[in-house]
């Protein structure tokens, strides 16, 4: 994959910064895997595209995830250490259309995409977003048709089928507090995850351009063509 140098990191920090996260993310995947497109990549099950970012994420930062959430019961900061390969392990096949029962009808369901929560981010009502979101996911498996009105216990049997279609579009964590051992669920968002991450890797390349350059009045593009591990040793003399 590319992106392992200081001017990549930089350039993708450039052209990301800004977006909302579900393009962001999906501008970063397609950065990193050549002749993929964002349009490509936002038509994955959403289980898939959190996979693919892990990937991702393990290559550019790292193969643990260091995760943190206050305990909501007593505030105390709470942090676990997570591999990502034991992540992958559960991720399993894209999750492929099914066929199901709502009610005395039957419909084709598939899993939900990146496209289809960027169709919906708008929509400020949850329930209405909700439905919205079931809509674009069930079809008359007949004529692919859209279906156009669905009751409200349909929509919750569409939720509950979806989690076990792609187990892997919602990361879930179970967090346990050493002082109050309080036991809760977090989420984990990759997207917004590594569009964080990547942010605060840009910001110490600059600073390390920064330095450098205040040192040795090198230009950016000089600074960035060293390796890494030159660019380290550098400023390590710096900062005798």
């Amino acid at each position: 994959m590319p992106l392992s140098s200081g001017k990549d990191v930089l350039d993708l920090a450039d052209a990301v910064r800004g977006e909302p996260v579900l393009s962001g993310a999906l501008r970063m995947l397609a950065a990193a895997e050549p002749g993929a497109t964002p349009a490509d990549l936002g038509a994955l099950p959403v289980g898939e595209r959190n996979a693919r970012l892990l990937r991702l994420r393990q290559h550019l930062f790292g193969p643990v995830l260091s995760l943190s959430e206050a305990c909501p019961a007593c505030a105390e900061l709470v942090e676990i250490d997570q591999p990502i390969d034991a992540m992958l392990d559960q991720a399993g096949a894209p999750a492929a259309p099914i066929t199901c029962q709502l009610g005395a009808d039957l419909y084709s369901l598939r899993a939900i995409t990146s496209a289809d929560l960027a169709a919906v981010a708008n929509l400020d009502e949850p329930g209405e977003a909700r439905a919205a979101l079931a809509r674009r996911v069930v079809s008359d498996p007949l004529n692919d048709d859209a279906v156009p009105v669905l009751l409200e216990a349909q929509i919750d049997e569409i939720a509950a089928r979806l989690a076990r279609l792609d187990p892997f579009a919602d990361l879930v964590f179970l967090m346990s507090c050493p002082v109050c051992e309080a036991t809760w669920e977090a989420m984990l968002d990759p997207a917004d995850l590594l569009l964080r991450e990547l942010d605060q890797e840009a910001e110490t390349v600059l600073e390390d351009v920064h330095e450098l350059a205040s040192q040795y009045h090198w230009s950016e593009a000089q600074i960035l063509s060293l390796s890494p591990a030159r660019r380290e040793a550098y400023l390590a003399r710096v900062r005798r």
